[in-house]
């Protein structure tokens, strides 16, 4: 399917070719030990007619596509547990055709200057392949301390939005900034916000509480094993041509196979 990416072409790819997850693409992903930093990543890979695409969208485009496979894993309805602090337990609903697809303007530059205490910064959207450095760079920084991630992630993003390499030399620079002008960093990212939100806004049914529950895309696909899959084949192995056959198959048309199956029963 082709799908319109929401920076609308700010580093290049404006459409891609895009397909439908089958259980093929989850039994690969099953193969490897994909942390949660990078499964997302692969798995838009493998589903991109071209995988160099990622070379020129931006994170954000990735994310809107991850959002869009993730879905049709689940029929474009996720089903979420939810725990109030309350202590009360329900379910909500994410329903991609719900979410509304925020897009950046027409013409957007890849990179903005911005005039801050005087002096001018460059600004510059990050790349999906760009990104996904960040991420391996903090991981191995942080391989003998998880608990770093996160803020050399950050570190990292910071150094690439200014428009600089992921050098010693250059983060010691950065890092040496003003405050207020290290943190604009983060803030150009949330201010250009593109695709849609990973978030369900409810309200807690026993004390009213509201809630910003977070769909989590990326954890969701690490519960797929190589059990799991074999365990869905063997529920529709006598009415498909095999295994071949199985891995070909959406998810969508495995449930309507079941359906048919039921039915038929």
């Amino acid at each position: 399917m082709k799908v319109v990416l929401p920076s609308l072409g700010v580093l290049g790819c404006r459409e891609v070719d895009f397909k439908v997850p089958v259980y093929a693409n989850l039994r690969e992903l099953s193969l490897h030990n994909y942390g949660e930093d990078e499964i997302g990543y692969e798995f838009v890979k493998m589903l991109l007619s071209d995988p160099s695409d990622l070379d020129r969208m931006t994170f954000q485009d990735k994310d809107y596509l991850l959002t869009i496979a993730v879905a049709a894993l689940h029929m474009n309805n996720i089903s979420l547990d939810v725990k109030c602090p309350c202590g009360h337990s329900f379910k909500v609903s994410y329903v991609l055709g719900d979410q509304e697809v925020k897009e950046l303007e027409e013409g957007t530059p890849k990179t903005i200057t911005k005039t801050c205490m005087g002096k001018e910064y460059s600004y510059s959207f990050l790349s999906a392949s760009e990104e996904r450095d960040v991420a391996k760079w903090a991981m191995d920084k942080s391989s003998e301390d998880p608990s770093k991630f996160r803020e050399l992630y950050s570190e990292a993003f910071v150094c690439k939005t200014f428009g600089f390499p992921l050098t010693e030399e250059a983060l010691r620079e950065v890092s040496n900034y003003n405050f207020h002008i290290y943190m604009s960093a983060l803030l150009f990212r949330e201010m250009c916000f593109h695709g849609v939100t990973n978030l369900v806004q409810t309200v807690c049914p026993k004390c009213g509480a509201h809630l910003n529950v977070i769909v989590p895309f990326e954890k969701s696909l690490m519960s797929w094993s190589t059990q799991k899959v074999v365990s869905e084949f063997m529920r529709v192995s006598n009415f498909i041509g095999g295994f071949d056959a199985f891995l070909n198959l959406t998810i969508s048309e495995l449930e309507q196979m079941s359906a048919d199956v039921e039915v038929g029963m």
